[in-house]
């Protein structure tokens, strides 16, 4: 591995690491039931992933609960459910088990990612705008999907050697829609529970699994696309 990319994820693993001890340190949990279901989907939810051709990593729908929990759960419980959901995406139906050192970075950027996009959803509620839950929802997923992909680009392309905005726009065109249909099923849940039991709101997982079996799809005729002009 190149020396930048030791360093670059050597700095990921630090920023993580104190993120995730400040947060647990200032642990709250007023509804456990509540943070073990979110839990419990949030992992289901890293099952249902996509590998991506062309590109070494896989994207789940974990981040729909993840985006639910930043709206309705404290920060150390939202990042512990961001640590639950990549350790089961990278061990999860793997073709070739990963390394120690691809599962730590798979946390800690899932882990930086969240709290930003945390911060900046409560930030935004703090100013006033706690009335506006699907503007402020918008805000945490975007946040959360440009620090997401952003650093898995970044590692991607010093390991690999390619540039970053090439590998980043990859990324982009093959996760969005996914990632878009998600954020607003996720902001569906959210506005939801506010109205009616949060339980009743685990009705709607169906819809969550045809965004998933549309996108696999998609990503299937990407990847079969890709190969016939590579055949060519």
């Amino acid at each position: 591995m190149p020396r930048c990319a030791t360093r670059y994820i050597a700095w990921v693993f630090a920023i993580a690491a104190l993120t995730l001890f400040l947060a647990l340190t200032n642990w709250e949990c007023q509804d456990a039931r509540r943070f073990a279901g979110c839990l419990f989907l949030t992992i289901l939810g890293s099952t249902l992933k996509v590998r991506l051709p062309g590109i070494a990593g896989t994207f789940s729908l974990s981040f729909v609960f993840i985006l639910m929990g930043i709206a309705d759960l404290s920060l150390a419980e939202v990042l512990l459910m961001s640590c639950a959901a990549a350790t089961v995406q990278c061990l999860w139906r793997t073709k070739h088990k990963p390394e120690l050192v691809q599962i730590m970075f798979s946390v800690s950027n899932l882990v930086i990612a969240v709290a930003v996009s945390y911060g900046a959803f409560h930030l935004g509620r703090r100013f006033g705008f706690g009335d506006h839950l699907m503007g402020l929802l918008a805000l945490a997923a975007g946040v959360q999907y440009v620090f997401n992909t952003g650093f898995l680009s970044i590692v991607l392309a010093l390991v690999e050697d390619q540039p970053v905005k090439q590998m980043w726009e990859h990324w982009v065109v093959l996760s969005f829609p996914e990632y878009l249909a998600g954020a607003v099923l996720a902001g569906a849940f959210t506005v939801s529970s506010q109205h009616v039991d949060w339980k009743a709101c685990l009705l709607l997982t169906p819809m969550l699994y045809l965004v998933y079996i549309c996108y696999r799809t998609y990503i299937e005729k990407r990847g079969d696309e890709q190969a016939c002009y590579i055949a060519q």
